[in-house]
């Protein structure tokens, strides 16, 4: 499974959007949003996508640090 940066705003350099995905199933969810098997529509390949409800741009960027801190 591939870990791939999702929010609910879609970014310039984004390839894909939240509706390219299917669900699958949740993994889990807390305060800070909910963490999704998500298959790619075009592929059936299997992704684990985090959804963040942020639309404060500080908790935005927040979360962007956490998904940079995961791809290291």
């Amino acid at each position: 499974m591939h870990v791939i940066p999702q929010f609910d705003i879609e970014e310039e350099n984004s390839t894909h959007c939240y509706a390219d995905y299917e669900f699958v199933k949740e993994l889990s969810s807390g305060a800070f949003g909910r963490v999704l098997i998500m298959n790619l529509k075009q592929t059936g390949e299997p992704f684990v996508m985090k959804r963040v409800p942020f639309k404060d741009p500080i908790k935005i960027q927040m979360a962007m640090q956490e998904v940079d801190m995961l791809l290291k």
